[in-house]
């Protein structure tokens, strides 16, 4: 833990240019061994993990992650905290913000030896649940009808004019507990570029020293970085800033997931699947689609008719098992039939050409 780090605060570095959140906390972190800790090899239980069955260590350490703008604010908005699970995984990561609330008892028995023991990290969390849940699900709750009302989610015709800003402004306006979220920031913005460290490794003086070593460092000028920093005790005002900045990014969007109904980042306003696991290792985007193929074909006057050309062509095959002309022909027909749906689905070939070719191959 590093020493000038108060436990109960969240340190939100936002880089614009780069358009990547930096998060430093406080946490419960999961080790496999005690060396872990020393060797800051730190991970946060998460959904792979059993409750049942913890194997590693707990204890107390910093967390730091570098992500696209808007990952952390996902991630709360998907948050199932009716399941214990879920909410354990949002305790655990983000404990600071809880440390400041513990009762002395409370903090002498989670601190006391064995120091934050799996058994005791659990009963605590259980605790906390039983009076915090309501109070993150209302905030959750603010979160979601914020972005449904600035992304649009619902299509509405009367905000499609307005841009993101404007949404977010009258978001402001019309949900006073959302404004709310923000007044617990402490913020120093960058209005500049800066370099890392490393650029300054050579000492540099004249403004020729500067633009040759950029030519050297940095040809493509994307090393630059754009820091605003900002420092709160409250979760709910470091995702409340991160979503104001996500807002002027341009093709940027947050969306709902059509078949899951979790929220995702996109960089195109016309998707409607995420690209988590869903079922049998397919992703939302792969069996969404093949739902939404399956309804388009099914309600095509063409993909009807070569479905009751083919029950004929199945029912005639089975009823001439034995005659060798009858399966080559359907095995024929069938494999030449899935390749022009293949090739439709492809966009190499329309209905139209495949209605021609099913009225001659009869």
């Amino acid at each position: 833990m590093d020493s000038d780090h108060n436990l109960g605060y969240i340190d939100l570095t936002l880089d614009l240019f780069k358009q990547e959140e930096n998060l430093f906390f406080s946490s419960i972190c999961y080790f496999n061994t005690k060396d872990d800790f020393y060797n800051k090899d730190i991970n946060l239980f998460g959904y792979n993990d059993s409750l049942d069955k913890i194997t590693k260590s707990f204890d107390l350490g910093t967390t730091s992650f570098v992500n696209p703008i808007g990952s952390s604010l996902i991630e709360f908005l998907n948050f199932n905290f009716d399941e214990f699970k879920d909410y354990f995984i949002y305790f655990t990561k983000y404990f600071g913000k809880y440390y400041d609330e513990l009762t002395v008892d409370e903090l002498y028995e989670i601190e006391s030896s064995p120091s934050y023991n799996p058994d005791k990290v659990i009963l605590l969390a259980k605790k906390k649940y039983r009076t915090d849940k309501s109070k993150v699900k209302k905030v959750q709750k603010v979160f979601r009808n914020a972005i449904e009302y600035i992304y649009n989610i619902q299509d509405r015709n009367d905000l499609k004019p307005l841009n993101f800003q404007q949404r977010f402004y009258l978001t402001c306006i019309f949900n006073k507990n959302f404004f709310d979220l923000a007044i617990d920031l402490e913020n120093q913005p960058s209005f500049t570029f800066t370099y890392p460290n490393e650029f300054y490794s050579t000492k540099l003086k004249t403004e020729k020293q500067y633009i040759d070593r950029m030519i050297n460092f940095d040809p493509n000028g994307k090393k630059l970085t754009n820091n605003n920093y900002y420092r709160s005790k409250n979760i709910f005002s470091a995702l409340y800033i991160t979503l104001y900045y996500l807002t002027f990014i341009p093709n940027t969007y947050i969306k709902k997931c059509k078949n899951c109904g979790k929220y995702f980042l996109s960089n195109k306003n016309n998707t409607v699947y995420c690209d988590n696991i869903f079922k049998d290792n397919k992703t939302c985007k792969q069996v969404g689609s093949n739902r939404a193929q399956k309804k388009k074909e099914a309600d095509n006057p063409v993909y009807q008719k070569y479905r009751s050309i083919y029950a004929k062509k199945a029912m005639n095959a089975r009823r001439n098992s034995d005659i060798d002309s009858v399966q080559k022909q359907y095995k024929k027909w069938k494999k030449e039939a899935s390749e022009f749906l293949d090739d439709i689905e492809k966009g190499t070939k329309t209905y139209a050409e495949f209605d021609k070719w099913l009225n001659e191959s009869k």
